[in-house]
């Protein structure tokens, strides 16, 4: 299963080539995968854990690791919610391996009897989660976290805002202080270092 990213002006090329657009940002750049159907596969097993209700909450999160920022964040979108569907990323690119993080962020919301854990995918881009993922389990809201310290998930945060805007109710909830200062998983890797 292989995906590339490519401007749009190559997407005729790719797709003599067996690869089918997944999500296309402008004249910027295409997502395509060499299947016609795995989204659409991935959306059809994520149906099996639709839930009801009105309002159906979403959180994607590395959590790199799990801390009691992450546990206070779903723990306040998912007294908001009827459900709430957790994605944990499955990129292997972090501190902590994604079996340790899923295992984590599962065993700190276990006391939450409306919230599912999911295993990320490499679906999990905004505009493939708006278009796709969100309707297939009927997603109303995405919670993120206030970001005080990292100029990128900052960003990230504001993109959501504008590509969800329409679609999705993004609520942007502010950070628990500890000592004075916000949680952050980025903090508890450097101390873990030193």
């Amino acid at each position: 299963h292989l995906f590339l990213c490519t401007r749009p002006c190559n997407k005729e090329r790719f797709g003599r080539s067996g690869f089918w657009p997944v999500a296309q940002s402008g004249n910027n750049a295409v997502l395509m995968e060499n299947t016609p159907q795995g989204i659409v596969r991935y959306c059809r097993s994520l149906r099996a854990s639709r839930k009801c209700g009105e309002k159906i909450g979403a959180i994607v999160m590395n959590a790199n690791p799990f801390t009691l920022g992450h546990r206070h964040l779903v723990e306040q979108a998912a007294a908001q919610c009827d459900a709430l569907h957790l994605f944990v990323v499955r990129e292997d690119a972090s501190f902590f391996p994604f079996s340790a993080r899923f295992e984590m962020v599962r065993a700190g919301v276990a006391h939450l009897p409306n919230v599912v854990v999911h295993e990320g995918s490499q679906y999990i881009d905004v505009l493939i989660f708006r278009d796709f993922i969100a309707p297939a389990l009927g997603i109303t809201h995405r919670f993120i976290g206030s970001e005080p310290f990292c100029d990128i998930t900052r960003q990230y945060n504001q993109t959501l805002h504008d590509l969800l805007a329409s679609h999705i109710d993004v609520v942007e909830m502010p950070r628990i202080k500890a000592t004075g200062n916000a949680i952050s998983a980025s903090e508890v890797r450097r101390l873990l270092k030193t």
